[in-house]
């Protein structure tokens, strides 16, 4: 199972996502290939625009990006949220996502 977490909170944004599907094997998941995917171009988007507070932590299994809220950073947080969000929906047994502050109140997501 993945675990993501996403939130925004005073200044900062900040993604966490452990685990691994488990839909195949390693190196054959394609659950685990796509947010891997979404993750890492985030934190590839992020450090190209040098945004201050930018910070990553990518390993095998966990994952772990924060950087300062400014627009930028605003904009491919929440297009990264979208597309992990999406994912949880489509497999909800082998994604669980948990979000705060980035749907409206009384709309934040947490995928079974």
């Amino acid at each position: 199972m993945i675990m993501i977490f996403a939130g925004r909170r005073d200044d900062r944004c900040a993604l966490h996502v452990a685990g691994h599907a488990g839909c195949a094997a390693r190196g054959q998941d394609v659950v685990c290939a796509a947010v891997s995917a979404v993750v890492n171009t985030l934190a590839a988007a992020l450090a190209a625009f040098e945004l201050q507070g930018f910070h990553a932590k990518l390993l095998p299994g966990e994952a772990r990006v924060t950087c300062g809220r400014s627009g930028a950073a605003e904009v491919l947080f929440y297009a990264a949220v979208i597309g992990l969000a999406q994912m949880a929906a489509a497999y909800p047994d082998h994604i669980q996502m948990q979000t705060e502050g980035y749907f409206r109140a009384g709309q934040e997501e947490e995928s079974a």
